[in-house]
């Protein structure tokens, strides 16, 4: 951190809502599902019925590591300002570490699905100049964080602190999406 820039919100790393566990394992679940529907399939419609207990521990080991995978990856998953970047840190496996320049923020999305809404959280999305799909994606934040985490990114990529219009003002509401 600059000696210059004071202490504030988000200048720590900071985790996403507890809800962020339940929403990367559905997530996987999901994706483990379309991948794996023609297995699923051939063994429900198998006429000789293999033993279901050797298909419940499968189920049960892939269920138990998918939720593993996501309680680890909550953990590891970290966002913060510092020195006019929004960062972002995360991954199990392979860790990665994004560092966003705030000058090149575009847009600041909340969205809110089903599942957010039923949990009361939003999802941020921050696009910057020249990508084509979101630079990085906070997948559960409380929805005042949310709106603190935005106003605070559009005023420091505006450079106003006094309290003037951003020339992009920021939606009063997060979008919502059915998932």
């Amino acid at each position: 951190m600059k000696k210059n820039e004071p202490a504030g919100p988000f200048r720590e790393p900071t985790r996403q809502s507890p809800v962020a566990i339940l929403l990367i394992l559905l997530r996987l679940v999901r994706s483990l599902l379309r991948m794996a529907w023609p297995v699923l399939l051939v063994l429900v419609l198998n006429p000789k019925k293999q033993s279901f207990d050797a298909l419940s521990w499968w189920i049960i080991g892939i269920a138990s590591l998918s939720a593993l995978g996501s309680i680890i990856a909550y953990f590891r998953f970290f966002f913060y300002l510092r020195n006019d970047e929004l960062i972002l840190e995360k991954g199990v496996l392979r860790r990665s570490k994004l560092n966003v320049p705030l000058d090149r923020i575009q847009t600041i999305e909340l969205r809110q699905g089903l599942l957010h809404q039923w949990f009361e959280v939003v999802s941020v999305e921050i696009d910057t100049a020249g990508s084509k799909n979101q630079e990085m994606t906070i997948s559960a934040l409380s929805k005042p964080q949310a709106e603190a985490l935005r106003d605070l990114l559009l005023e420091k990529r505006t450079g106003r602190n006094d309290g003037q219009e951003a020339p992009f003002p920021a939606e009063a509401e997060p979008h919502r999406r059915e998932e």
